[in-house]
């Protein structure tokens, strides 16, 4: 069985966003890496879903 092939393109930058997105979450609100994740996701997918 093979590996599966790096993946190319925007991932790493879309990924360094989010990560900087919540490290600045975690900074105002002291929250754990974790909380501070959830809380972003949700509101990235309140944004998206606006959008429709």
């Amino acid at each position: 069985m093979g590996h599966a092939a790096p993946v190319q393109g925007d991932d790493m930058t879309i990924k360094k966003d989010l990560k900087r997105l919540i490290r600045q979450r975690q900074a105002a609100t002291g929250e754990r890496y974790t909380t501070a994740r959830e809380h972003v996701l949700s509101a990235r997918s309140k944004i998206r879903q606006s959008d429709r």
